[in-house]
């Protein structure tokens, strides 16, 4: 009578010769583990590591590549870890550059867009806040819509963020090195325009708010508008740099009168010489 083996593999008797193969789940295991780079994939070699596991040793013996299955399952579990960390960092980063950039610049450029400027100062620190005027406002909205039109919104999302980013490289080029301004892309009614936060660093801001000291809007042309001008300084509409009316001409100062010449101090006179006095003949 012939035993059969145990295991599932029952119509071939154990006295007869059979041909070993290696484990497709064991190899499949190890080529997922190494495609680390795809992601998704590691995930998809631990299922098969651990499958391949399960089913080599009840091959008895017909079935092989258990160290190709660990191999596999080691490094897809290790990979699947990194990838999961660097998903939720990832997250995390955005959640950060949405929460602390994004929704502020959008807040902002609404507010500008709709007059409301004291929100619009809300991004400001409170020393820029206090020196802008509701003019300068004005005068930063009716810069970029004549180029840009009217402020659309901000990306939404990993992949539209990247995508703006992509489309707004060139001009982002100014500010490579530089750690006094964070670039962020806008959508504006005639195409993608570049907001640009110009920060203090002599002010520190609370939690995750960032010290914004200026704004600034670049258009794709090389055109710039500042919230800030220090061309405008502040200064009161229809007024010059030293506070004259404008267009009023200022009367220049009336140079001082010179100091009339002192009278010439005459010189010491020198006493003349002495003249001998005539002398008399002796009579004698």
């Amino acid at each position: 009578m012939t035993t059969l083996p145990t295991g599932g593999y029952g119509d071939f008797p154990t006295d007869e010769p059979f041909e070993t193969r290696t484990s497709v789940l064991a190899i499949l295991a190890l080529v997922f583990g190494l495609l680390c780079f795809i992601p998704g994939l590691p995930l998809v070699g631990v299922i098969c590591g651990i499958a391949a596991l399960l089913m080599i040793p009840a091959s008895n013996g017909r079935v092989t590549g258990k160290g190709l299955a660990a191999a596999g399952l080691v490094l897809s579990l290790l990979f699947s870890a990194l990838q999961i960390g660097i998903v939720v960092g990832g997250s995390k980063v955005l959640g950060v550059f949405q929460n602390s950039l994004l929704a502020p610049a959008g807040t902002a450029m609404s507010a500008i867009e709709s007059g409301d400027f004291v929100s619009a100062r809300a991004v400001l620190t409170p020393t820029s806040a206090a020196k802008i005027t509701d003019a300068d406002f004005q005068a930063f909205r009716d810069g970029y819509h004549g180029e840009l039109g009217a402020y659309k919104s901000t990306p939404k999302g990993f992949i539209e963020a990247i995508t703006a980013y992509g489309q707004i490289g060139p001009m982002m080029q100014q500010f490579q090195g530089r750690s006094d301004a964070i670039p962020i892309p806008l959508q504006f009614e005639k195409g993608m325009g570049l907001l640009v936060y110009q920060i203090d660093p002599g002010t520190q801001g609370s939690g995750t708010t960032i010290p914004v000291a200026n704004i600034m809007v670049l258009a794709p042309s090389g055109t710039k508008w500042t919230l800030w001008d220090p061309q405008r300084a502040g200064l009161a509409p229809g007024t010059t740099p030293d506070g004259a009316p404008g267009g009023a001409p200022t009367t220049p100062p009336t140079p001082a009168e010179s100091p009339a010449p002192a009278d010439p101090v005459p010189a010491p006179s020198q006493p003349e010489p002495s003249q001998p006095a005539p002398t008399r003949p002796d009579p004698g």
